[in-house]
C-alpha cells in the first residue's frame, strides 16, 4: 500500500503487518491479548477524565508512573493503561523536570498536588506508545543462519539461546566456543596476542577478559557489571567516548573533588535565577538533558530578562531566543574561551578573593563580607621543569620521617615529629596523597588512604611526609593550609626550584594571543568577544555552560576545560544563578557474598598508561581519559589489539551506526575470526543487531526496572525518579515479569539466566546473602532500591512507587541559611592545574599533555599530524539534534516521522549559490573517506554560517526495519521509509594514522563528529 501525503515529495511505503496512529488502540489490544497486567491486586493509583489528569472516580484506567527513555533525559512520566493496554503517556507533575512547583515541606509527598495536576512532556516521550507496538520490534529470539549481515535467520527459543551461548554451539563457518568455555583463571598468553611486547609487566590478565561486553544508555550498569565481575572480564565497556568523554574528563579535572577522592562533572547553570547565560555549541532548548525542562527554564529566564549568548556556527532554536548569536567556525570554542579569560583578566574583572583561597575553612570565612563553600587551586605552587605541585619537603619548608614501615591500610602514621603540621589536612607520602583529622606529638590519626585519587601504597621506615601544595604568602612560601588567603600570582624559585602559581600557568598561556587574535582564529568580527566579556563580567550572576559543538571535537578536553574554568575565574560555582550541581537519590548495589575482581587491560585502552617494553604502541593508549574509548573496541578487536577476543555482547549499544566513520566498525563486525561470537540484545533489527550470530529481543524502557534515574543537574534539589514496568505480566510469587510480547526478555533477566546457568557468585540462591536471592530482574531491582533510599523497595504500596519517585521540593534551591548559595553544593576544590595530565604523554608523540587548558587547534590527529583537505573538499560539517529526535534511534518511530521524515543538508546562500544549489535540490556529500557519499535535500539557509554545513544526527538508517530480513524462510516486517536522509557520521574523517578509527581528542579519547571537510556537489 502506498500513501500520498499532501504538499509533500515523498510517498511512504506502509509496513507489512503495518498499522497507522488510528488503528493503534486495535493492534495494540491484540498484542496483550488480556494478560494480567503487572501491578493488578496493588491499589489503583488514578484514573483519567478524557485527556485530563487522574480522577479516580472515572473508567477503570490506572496510572502508572515511571521514566521515560526516549532520550536520554528520564523525566517523570504517567501512563495511562487500560485493561492492560497502555494507550497515553503524559508528563508526571511530581517530577520537577516535567513541572515546576513547590512542596508543603522539605520533602515531596502525594497530597502536594491536586488531583487534576499535568506535567509536560516532549513529542519524543509521548511517542513512546509507538515504540512500545511497533509492529517491528523484535518478536523472538533469533539465530543467524547465514553471512553475517545476509539478513538470514532462525527462530530459537530462549533454552536453545542460553545454552548455546553458555556452552558452544555451531554457526555457518563452524563451532563455536561458549562462556562456559571463555571462562578461565588462566593469564592471556602469546597463543591470544601478537603483542605481549606491549603488556605491562602483570601482563594482560586473565583470558575471561576475552569476553567484551558494550552498552549504551542501559541504565542497569550496577547489574552488568556485577555479572562481568563474577565472570572474571575487565572488559565492561561503554559508550561514552561517543556521548560525552571531553565534557566528563574535563570536568573531572576541574572538579577534583578532593574531598571524596572523585572528580565531578554533573553542573549546571542555575537558570532560575541566572541573568547571562553563554552557551558554547549546545541547544537545550532542543538537545540537552532535559530538554523538557531546559526549555521551559530559557524561555522563563529570558521572560524575566535574562539574557543568553549562543556560540554556535548554527542559527538554532536556542539561538532564537538569544540575546546574542555568535557564528563562531567549528571547533574554536575554546579559542572563544581564551579570548574571554584574556579580556577579563586583562579588565581585572575575575573573581580574586575567591580565587585566593587557598582551602576550605578559608573558603567558609567570612573575610571582608564575602565567604565560599568552594575554593581554587590558582595559588598552588608548580614546579614548571617537572609539572607536578611543589610540596614543603621539596620548598624545604617541613616534613616528617616515617619511625615505622606503613602498610598501605595503616590507619595511624607514626613520624618523628608533627611540629608545624596543621591540626588537620592533606599529607604527601612518596606518590600518595592522604587525608588526617588529627594529631599528637609523633602520629597521624583519621587517616583517609588514597585520598584525591590516588593509590594507597606500602611505605618503608625513613619514608618522608610532608604537606603537597605549596603557597606564596608575603613573599614566603607556606603550606596552603596555614594561610586564609595567598597570593594569587607568582613566578620565580623557591629553594631554588623555578615555580608558578596555577593562575600564573593559565594567564601565561592566555597571554600569548590577543582578544584580537582569538577573534580571528574564531572567524568572527572585531570586538565581539570583548563585548561579551563585558556584558559577562557586569552580569550580576554570569554562567558558561556547553556540550556536544564544544567538546566532540579533537580539541574538545582543552575547549571544555577552558569554559569549566570561565567559571571557576568568575568565582560562581555553587552561586544562585551560578554554576551548581543536582543530587539524587539512589539505590546501592545488593551485597556480593562473594568478593570478585578483575584485572588486566581493557580491550579499549581506556584511563590506562602504556606500559609496554615496545617504546612506541601499536594503537593509541588514553592515560588520562575519564572514560572507556567506544570507537577502539571493534578496530582493535579486529586485529587482536591488544588481544583477541572470543565473544562480543552488545546491548542497547549500535555501534554500527552511532560511531562516527561506522564502516570500521561494520568491517569488525562481519569479520568472524576477529569476533568468532556476537550476542546483541536489542528491541529493533538495528545496525549492529544485523550483524551478529544471536539477537535477543529485549524489553523496552516501558517494560524494564532500572536505577533511579537522576534529573541531571539542570534540577538542583535532590530527585529521582523510578522506572517500573508498566505492561506486561508479573507472577507475584516466582517474581518472573514477561513484557508485552510475550517472547521477549529483559536483558537483565537473561544475564541472571546465563549467571545462574554458568554458575556465577552472587546471583542465584542466596546470591545477596542469606535468604536473598536473584533470579529474576524483580528480585534485583527490589534489593538495589531497598539497600538505597527507597527503603520498601518495589513494593508497589510505597508512596514514591506511586508517586513514580522521591523529590525534595523542587522549589527550594537557595539554601535557606545561606540563600546567596545553593542548597546542594560541590563545596570541594576546582582546580586550574591538573597534575595527572601533566605527568601524562601521548604514547603516540611521546609529548606531555599539558596540566592547564591549552588552545588547541581543532583537526590535528592524534598523532599530531595536522589534517589538510584535498582540493575540492572545502566545506566543515557540523551535525545537530532536533527536538522531535534522539540520536538516530528514533528515526524508526511512525510518529516522530510525521514531524521529519528525512533530514537536509544545511548550507549558507553564498556556499550554495557558489555551487548552483538552491533549496530543495538533491545533493551529494562526499568526504575522501567516503567519496560516495551520501545523498539528500539542501536546505539554503542565512542561519548557518558561511564555510560551514551541517546535518541533523538522526537520519540515514541502513538498518532498523528499513530492510527485508528473513527469519525460519519467511520475510519479517520492515518499512523502507526508515532508511531516509544523510547519514553524517558516515562523513566524518577516520585517523591518518589508524584508518579503522574515527578521529579521537587523543586527551580524553571523545569522537570527533565534526568532520573537517566535505564537499557538496548539485544532482
Amino acid at each position: 500500500m502506498k500513501t500520498e501525503f499532501a504538499n509533500r515529495n515523498e510517498t511512504r511505503v506502509e509496513p507489512q503487518g503495518g498499522w497507522s496512529r488510528r488503528q493503534f488502540i486495535q493492534i495494540s489490544s491484540a498484542v496483550a491479548g488480556g494478560a494480567t497486567v503487572l501491578g493488578t491486586g496493588a491499589a489503583a493509583i488514578g484514573v483519567p477524565t478524557g485527556q485530563h489528569a487522574p480522577d479516580p472516580q472515572v473508567g477503570g484506567i490506572k496510572i502508572l508512573r515511571s521514566a521515560c527513555m526516549m532520550c536520554n533525559a528520564g523525566c517523570g512520566i504517567q501512563v495511562k493503561v487500560q485493561n492492560g493496554i497502555a494507550i497515553k503517556i503524559d508528563g508526571n507533575p511530581y517530577c520537577p523536570q516535567s513541572n515546576e512547583y513547590a512542596s508543603a515541606g522539605k520533602d515531596v509527598v502525594e497530597s502536594d498536588l491536586a488531583p487534576t495536576a499535568l506535567g509536560t512532556l516532549c513529542a519524543r516521550g509521548q511517542a513512546g506508545l509507538k515504540t512500545l507496538y511497533d509492529p517491528l520490534r523484535l518478536q523472538h529470539p533469533l539465530k543467524r543462519m547465514g553471512q553475517r549481515g545476509a539478513g538470514q535467520w532462525q527462530t530459537i527459543s530462549w533454552d536453545q539461546a542460553i545454552a548455546e551461548i553458555c556452552y558452544g554451539g555451531q554457526l555457518p563457518e563452524g563451532p563455536f566456543e561458549g562462556l562456559a568455555a571463555i571462562r578461565s583463571t588462566a593469564p592471556i598468553s602469546a597463543a591470544e596476542s601478537k603483542y605481549m611486547d606491549e603488556a605491562p609487566s602483570t601482563g594482560f590478565g586473565p583470558r575471561s577478559n576475552q569476553l567484551v561486553m558494550v552498552s549504551g544508555r542501559n541504565q542497569n550498569s550496577d547489574l552488568t557489571k556485577r555479572f562481568m565481575d563474577a565472570f572474571g572480564s575487565i572488559n565492561h565497556l561503554d559508550h561514552t567516548s561517543i556521548c560525552n568523554a571531553a565534557y566528563k574528563t574535563g570536568g573531572y579535572h576541574t572538579f577534583t573533588n578532593p574531598k571524596k577522592a572523585k572528580g565531578t562533572y554533573n553542573f549546571k547553570p542555575i537558570l532560575e535565577n541566572a541573568t547571562y547565560v553563554v552557551l558554547f555549541g549546545t541547544n537545550p532548548v532542543e538537545a540537552n538533558v532535559p530538554t523538557n525542562t531546559f526549555g521551559r527554564l530559557v524561555a522563563s529566564m529570558v521572560k524575566n530578562g535574562g539574557k543568553i549568548v549562543v556560540v554556535d556556527p548554527r542559527f538554532s532554536n536556542t539561538a532564537a531566543k538569544a540575546h546574542r548569536w555568535v557564528p563562531i567556525k567549528p571547533g574554536y570554542e575554546g579559542a572563544f574561551a581564551f579570548g574571554m579569560m584574556r579580556w577579563l583578566i586583562d579588565n581585572g574583572k575575575i573573581d580574586v578573593d575567591f580565587l585566593t583561597r587557598p582551602h576550605e575553612d578559608a573558603a567558609k570565612k567570612v573575610i571582608n563580607g564575602k565567604q565560599h563553600y568552594s575554593w581554587s587551586d590558582a595559588t598552588y605552587l608548580i614546579d614548571t621543569a617537572k609539572h607536578v605541585r611543589l610540596d614543603s619537603a621539596q620548598a624545604g619548608v617541613l616534613w616528617a620521617n616515617l619511625t615505622m614501615a606503613a602498610g598501605k591500610a595503616e590507619t595511624v602514621l607514626t613520624v618523628t615529629s608533627t611540629a608545624g603540621f596543621p591540626s588537620k589536612g592533606t599529607l604527601k607520602i612518596g606518590s600518595e596523597l592522604i587525608t588526617y583529622t588529627g594529631k599528637t606529638d609523633t602520629t597521624f590519626t583519621g587517616l583517609g588512604r588514597g585520598a584525591s585519587g590516588t593509590t594507597a601504597a606500602d611505605a618503608a621506615l625513613d619514608a618522608q611526609i610532608s604537606i603537597p601544595w605549596m603557597v606564596i604568602s608575603g613573599g614566603q612560601a607556606v603550606p596552603y593550609n596555614t594561610v586564609d588567603q595567598a597570593d594569587l600570582e607568582f613566578v620565580g624559585k623557591v629553594n631554588n626550584i623555578d615555580c608558578e602559581t596555577s593562575f600564573s600557568m593559565l594567564a601565561d598561556e592566555v597571554s600569548l594571543k590577543t582578544v584580537d587574535e582569538y577573534e580571528t582564529l574564531c572567524g568572527l568580527e572585531v570586538g565581539t568577544i570583548a563585548t561579551v566579556s563585558s556584558e559577562f563580567a557586569s552580569a550580576k550572576a554570569p554562567v558558561a555552560d556547553m556540550y556536544r559543538g564544544a567538546q566532540s571535537t579533537t580539541n574538545g578536553y582543552y575547549n571544555c576545560r577552558a569554559i569549566f574554568l570561565l567559571n571557576g575565574l568568575m568565582g560562581n560555582v555553587d552561586r544562585i544563578g551560578g554554576f551548581a550541581m543536582g543530587p539524587r537519590f539512589n539505590g546501592a548495589e545488593p551485597a556480593r557474598p562473594v568478593t570478585t575482581s578483575t584485572s588486566g587491560v581493557k580491550l579499549d585502552r581506556g584511563k590506562t598508561k602504556y606500559a609496554g617494553t615496545k617504546p612506541k604502541p601499536t594503537r593509541q593508549w588514553y592515560p588520562i581519559a575519564e572514560v572507556g574509548i567506544t570507537q577502539e573496541i571493534l578496530p582493535s578487536a579486529k586485529i587482536g589489539y591488544p588481544y583477541a577476543i572470543k565473544a562480543l555482547m552488545t546491548f542497547t549499544h549500535n555501534s554500527a551506526q552511532t560511531i562516527p566513520f561506522p564502516q570500521s566498525q561494520v568491517a569488525a563486525l562481519v569479520d568472524t575470526k576477529a569476533i568468532p561470537l556476537h550476542i546483541c540484545s536489542t528491541i529493533f533489527m538495528d545496525e549492529t543487531a544485523a550483524l551478529a550470530d544471536y539477537v535477543l529481543p529485549d524489553g523496552m524502557y516501558l517494560e524494564k526496572w532500572a536505577s533511579p534515574m537522576a534529573g541531571y543537574p539542570t534540577i538542583h534539589t535532590k530527585a529521582s525518579t523510578i522506572r517500573r514496568p508498566v505492561v506486561g505480566t508479573f507472577d507475584p510469587i516466582t517474581k518472573h515479569y514477561i513484557p508485552a510480547f510475550p517472547d521477549t526478555m529483559l536483558f537483565d533477566d537473561v544475564l541472571i539466566r546465563i549467571a545462574v546457568e554458568l554458575g556465577l557468585p552472587n546471583f542465584g540462591l542466596n546470591g545477596a546473602g542469606a535468604g536473598k536471592d536473584i533470579f529474576t530482574a524483580w528480585q534485583y531491582y527490589n534489593l538495589f532500591f531497598s539497600g538505597g533510599d527507597y527503603t520498601q523497595g518495589l513494593d508497589e504500596k510505597a508512596d514514591y512507587m506511586r508517586m513514580g519517585g522521591k523529590r525534595q521540593n523542587p522549589a527550594e534551591i537557595a539554601d535557606p541559611a545561606n540563600p546567596a548559595f545553593a542548597l546542594n553544593r560541590y563545596g570541594d576544590r576546582v582546580d586550574i592545574f591538573y597534575e595527572k595530565a601533566a605527568a601524562s604523554k601521548n604514547a603516540l608523540t611521546g609529548k606531555y599533555f599539558s596540566g592547564v587548558p591549552i588552545f588547541e587547534e581543532p583537526g590535528i590527529a592524534m598523532d599530531g599530524t595536522k589534517l589538510v583537505p584535498p582540493a575540492g573538499y572545502d566545506l566543515t560539517l557540523i551535525t545537530f539534534k532536533r527536538g522531535w529526535h534522539t540520536q538516530s534511534r528514533t528515526s524508526s518511530n511512525e510518529w516522530l516521522a510525521e514531524i521529519e521524515r528525512a533530514n537536509r543538508l544545511w548550507i549558507n546562500s553564498v556556499d550554495a549559490k557558489a555551487r548552483g544549489i538552491t533549496n530543495g535540490d538533491r545533493v551529494r556529500v562526499s568526504t575522501p573517506a567516503h567519496t560516495t557519499g551520501e545523498v539528500g535535500r539542501a536546505y539554503v539557509t542565512e542561519e548557518i554560517r558561511p564555510g560551514v554545513v551541517g546535518v541533523s544526527a538522526h537520519f540515514g538508517r541502513r538498518e532498523a526495519g528499513s530492510k527485508q530480513h528473513m527469519a525460519d524462510g519467511q520475510p519479517m516486517p520492515h518499512n523502507a521509509n526508515i532508511g531516509g536522509g544523510l547519514s553524517a557520521n558516515h562523513l566524518m574523517w577516520p585517523e591518518p594514522a589508524f584508518p579503522d578509527l574515527c578521529l579521537t581528542d587523543a586527551a580524553s579519547g571523545m569522537a570527533a563528529f565534526l568532520s573537517p571537510s566535505v564537499k557538496v556537489e548539485k544532482l
